[in-house]
């Protein structure tokens, strides 16, 4: 309970209380006082007179007959009893005493006048004072009884006065009964005045004690039992805080209370302080014990317990003669008494039995001191060097044999072929071999005077010596020295640590490795070119140790496999892992057959990117065996080949096409000849006969329908067609233009159609029909892909065409080129689709609605015009077809733009490039880094948001639009915009930009593909120097 004081009235009240009870006890303990000393001197002088008749009596008697005290004396003398009790007899005659004694020197009776001797020896007592033992004549009249020495001189009124009665045998009479009996009435009355005073105060300390118990009398009976509490320790008890205390206790028990808490807290931290001590003591390795002055044990840790079979508890009180040797504690003892004398420390070496075996320690005494500075007791602690001084002895003994064999341990040196030196720890050398002074050319004097750092070649780090002088288990260090004509040379130098003498000393070997490393530079070399070689012919190797079932890979192994060697290691499962699912089990069965039938491993197969990208490898290895025919390791190749399986895909595609054209082009000559055959007879019958309207109708469905197969052989004849039939030298945009109108019947009213005509537009050489015919046929593929409703959009534009994007294009050839890009909004094509959407006879359109013919003749009026069609198609998104017709270079050329020529395209921007194509980004990077430029790559947009937050000075972000993933190009823009406010954005996509990007935030900012790397250089310095004022990316 907290302190509260109490208020102020119960204080006023408390103290009135308490001085009218002290005023009362003063005035009763006053008269208590008074009447007590009246009734003394009332008693005094009647004693004073009742024993002057005593007084004059004896004076009489003793005066007149003085034969009496001889006589008395005679008889004490000579131990007559009987004559003692006649004379006391004679006495109380003449005194009537109520009784009288004689005693001897120590105050026992030796008669009492009686022939009873039962009291005889006994000490005697009057109103409670032991007569035998007082010291003055006031006390024995206080007593109430008179003394007589016996044998001792009287005053000459005959009354004898004592100062130390206990010298002398002494006769004792008591006071008459009168006199008794007198003072007895006295004290009875002075017994009832002080009981009644008593009972009075009594009443009135009742009354107080009722009202000041709660705030005087508990509080301190709480505080009487919390002493006897503290006393005995429990620091635990609290005194109560109650309302009913007066202020002071209050104050009291809480200061108690706090008090007991601050020992406790005090106690407990010594207690832990103590543990903490006893545990770091038990748990040292070392012997350790506490003795006091007087050589007793006061405590030995864990391990003395241990080394020793003893306890500490059995220990305390005990000497070292109680534990060891008689011999052993002598020394024991004599050491400790060094450090008492000398108050300092004392280190020693000792040799104690220890289980019936000798063992060397190194103890270390302290003594320990009190506060005053006394010493109180000495600590010893002591560490088993045992082991250390037998390995000290085997190194002494081989030192010994090694001085004694010195000169032929010098002679067998100087054989050795290898450098061999000695140098201090400074660095001076203090023994060279022969082969070391051969190696730098110099005389053995010449080198014992110089150091280690005058033999290196100059600008070496000295450091090496310093490493190996600090190495105990040698190092190999490679240096390169100067031999003394000037010449270097690359030495491998191995230090180690050793004593001579019981000096340190640095042992170095020397070897010259100057082939090794020649050889060294010869392999590195060797592994860079072949690791060119391997990138610029695409073959990478591995190496399988089947054994230890280890696989490692070359750089270009990795480049093939799409790998990082920093993230990855090589290995199998990781290998299996890129494989192609369908080509996994060829793969695995192909390799087992080559190592278990030692048959060639030679195969072609397909690895999935993470991208979904398929290419194509061919390895090859060969595996070697042991003696016993157990395979070994493989070594083997990966040949990247995916650029051949795509031409000789594109090359089986072509031959396909121009077989199917060939034969298409017989069926159509002969389906000509029929249908020549049949209008003919139509046309003469209809001259031969005059048919009725319903035989006409009939004939004019055999008209059209002939017709109908006219147009479709004249298209089959022109898919077979190797050379344009009218080429010239063509504006497609006049084309397009005169075109305009049978575009927009061809397609419903819900398509809009928009035309985007480049400003001068190069000519191309081409056939006007063919080409009339190709972007129909492409106009009515738009139409159905969008279900008659969407947005169709052709755009023209001049490109060039360069051997990067032709590296990834081999069906290209670098050169200018007239695009034409016709992009619908409908749902795409399908991967799968697009590898046979250009053969012929195959649609994707339902039954009935199409020959498979129109793509087909595009694809075929295209190559007829040296040119080549790209398609670019997302589902759900759209496709857009890209017509490359070559430019016509004997035609004058139309107003162009004003280029950059003059206009420095470099620049040390950070750039992020973004694009799920691994070529295009690996082209992009290389030609940008080209430039000066700084380069991040990704290949989706998550990886594209972790640059940019890791990376706060991305200049530029330059981004695919539809990438796989959660992302696409336009949301990377925006989320880019928002982190990075002035960050420049440039996009590109296989589709038209003004299908993609109409009336977008990045209408502007969007570079078609394909693009050459000149077209990327400018848009990119375009944008970073501010393509348009204010422009913000």
């Amino acid at each position: 309970m907290s302190y509260r004081p109490r208020s102020t009235n119960t204080r006023y009240a408390w103290n009135a209380s308490a001085m009218l009870g002290l005023f009362l006890c003063i005035i009763l303990i006053g008269l208590a006082y008074y009447i007590f000393d009246y009734t003394q001197n009332l008693e005094d002088r009647l004693r004073s007179l009742i024993l002057s008749e005593y007084y004059t009596e004896l004076d009489t008697r003793l005066g007149k007959e003085s034969s009496f005290n001889k006589r008395l004396h005679e008889a004490l003398r000579n131990g007559d009893i009987a004559a003692l009790n006649n004379e006391i007899q004679e006495i109380s005659r003449w005194l009537q005493p109520e009784s009288l004694y004689i005693l001897d020197k120590r105050g026992a009776i030796i008669t009492d006048g009686t022939d009873d001797n039962s009291r005889q020896g006994q000490r005697i007592t009057a109103n409670g004072v032991d007569l035998g033992e007082e010291e003055t004549n006031a006390n024995i009249k206080q007593a109430g009884a008179v003394y007589f020495p016996i044998g001792e001189a009287i005053d000459s009124n005959g009354f004898v006065y004592i100062e130390h009665p206990k010298k002398t045998d002494t006769l004792i009479a008591s006071i008459t009964d009168e006199t008794a009996a007198f003072r007895n009435r006295l004290g009875y009355v002075f017994i009832a005045i002080a009981i009644c005073g008593l009972l009075v105060i009594a009443v009135i300390c009742a009354v107080i004690e009722k009202r000041l118990s709660a705030s005087i009398s508990r509080p301190l009976r709480e505080m009487a039992r919390s002493a006897r509490q503290f006393g005995k320790g429990n620091l635990t008890y609290r005194i109560p805080e109650e309302k009913g205390m007066h202020d002071g206790f209050l104050q009291l028990a809480h200061s108690l209370n706090t008090m007991a808490s601050s020992l406790k807290k005090a106690r407990d931290d010594l207690a832990e302080s103590e543990q903490q001590k006893t545990d770091l003591l038990n748990n040292t390795s070392s012997v350790i014990c506490i003795k006091d002055c007087e050589g007793h044990y006061i405590f030995v840790n864990r391990m003395f317990e241990k080394l020793f079979h003893v306890t500490n508890e059995a220990v305390k009180g005990k000497t070292v003669y109680d534990i060891f040797p008689e011999n052993v504690a002598d020394i024991l003892n004599e050491n400790e008494r060094k450090v008492l004398e000398t108050d300092s420390l004392h280190e020693t070496e000792e040799v104690i039995p220890q289980d019936d075996s000798l063992h060397t320690y190194i103890s270390v005494r302290f003594p320990l001191h009190k506060k005053t500075g006394e010493i109180y007791a000495v600590c010893s602690i002591s560490t088993d060097i045992t082991e250390r001084k037998q390995i000290q002895e085997k190194v002494f003994y081989l030192n010994d044999k090694l001085v004694t064999h010195e000169a032929r341990f010098k002679a067998i040196i100087n054989q050795s072929t290898e450098g061999i030196t000695v140098a201090d720890t400074e660095g001076n050398y203090t023994f060279v071999n022969k082969a070391f002074c051969d190696m730098l050319g110099y005389s053995e004097n010449e080198l014992l005077k110089m150091t280690v750092f005058d033999v290196k070649a100059p600008n070496q780090d000295p450091s090496s010596f310093q490493r190996s002088k600090t190495s105990r288990e040698g190092m190999a260090v490679r240096v390169l020295l100067q031999r003394k004509d000037g010449s270097v040379f690359y030495s491998e130098v191995i230090g180690k640590n050793i004593e001579i003498n019981g000096e340190q000393q640095v042992l170095g070997t020397v070897r010259d490795i100057s082939e090794q490393v020649r050889a060294e530079e010869k392999l590195i070399k060797s592994e860079r070119d072949l690791a060119a070689a391997q990138k610029i012919s695409r073959v990478g190797s591995w190496e399988m140790d089947l054994k230890s079932n280890k696989l490692s890979w070359s750089d270009e192994t990795y480049r093939i496999f799409e790998l990082d060697p920093e993230k990855q290691d090589a290995g199998y499962q990781t290998f299996i892992d890129i494989v192609h699912p369908d080509d996994r089990d060829f793969v695995n069965r192909a390799y087992r057959d080559s190592v278990n039938h030692k048959t060639p491993y030679d195969i072609e197969h397909r690895l999935l990117m993470k991208d979904g990208r398929i290419k194509y490898v061919h390895e090859r290895c060969e595996t070697f065996y042991d003696n016993k025919g157990n395979a070994i390791r493989s070594l083997g190749t990966v040949l990247d080949i995916t650029d051949r399986k795509l031409s000789e895909q594109a090359l089986r595609r072509a031959q396909k096409m121009d077989a199917i054209g060939q034969m298409a082009g017989g069926i159509a000559h002969d389906f000509n000849n029929i249908l020549g055959i049949i209008l003919g007879n139509l046309h003469m019958l209809e001259k031969q006969l005059e048919p009725d309207r319903k035989t006409q109708k009939r004939i004019d469905d055999i008209k059209y329908s002939a017709r109908r197969a006219a147009g479709l052989t004249k298209r089959l004849l022109g898919f077979s067609r190797r050379e344009p039939a009218n080429a010239k030298a063509s504006n497609i945009n006049l084309i397009i233009s005169g075109m305009s109108g049978l575009i927009t019947l061809s397609v419903t009213p819900q398509v809009e159609v928009e035309h985007i005509f480049a400003e001068g537009l190069w000519k191309t050489r081409i056939d006007p029909g063919d080409f009339e015919d190709a972007l129909l046929n492409l106009v009515l593929n738009a139409r159905d892909a969008m279900d008659g409703r969407g947005k169709l959009t052709i755009e023209t534009r001049n490109v060039v065409l360069d051997e990067a994007y032709c590296m990834l294009n081999p069906d290209a050839k670098p050169g200018d080129y007239v695009q034409l890009s016709v992009s619908d909004s409908g749902q795409g094509i399908s991967k799968e689709q697009q590898d046979h959407i250009f053969e012929p006879f195959y649609t994707t359109k339902e039954k009935g609605r199409g020959t498979g013919l129109g793509l087909a003749m595009v694809f075929a009026f295209v190559k007829r015009s040296g040119g080549l069609i790209k398609l670019y198609s997302e589902q759900g998104i759209g496709t857009t077809f890209h017509l490359y017709l070559p430019r016509d270079i004997e035609s004058p050329v139309a107003e162009e733009k004003a280029d950059m020529e003059g206009v420095s395209l470099h620049g040390t921007e950070l750039l992020l490039i973004v694009d799920d194509e691994a070529n295009l980004v690996d082209i992009a990077k290389e030609s940008l880094e080209a430039q000066g430029y700084r380069t991040l790559t990704a290949h989706n947009g998550e990886q594209a948001l972790r640059h940019l937050a890791e990376n706060t000075d991305i200049d530029l972000l330059f981004s695919d639009v539809v990438m796989p993933g959660s992302i696409n190009g336009f949301e990377l823009a925006e989320q880019a915009r928002d982190m990075y406010p002035y960050i420049k954005i440039l996009l590109t996509s296989g589709y038209s930009g003004k299908v993609v990007a109409d009336d977008g935030e990045f209408k502007d900012k969007l570079l078609s593909k394909p693009y050459t790397l000149a077209e990327l250089s400018q848009r990119i310095r375009s944008l970073l120097d501010g393509e348009s004022s204010g422009d913000s990316g």
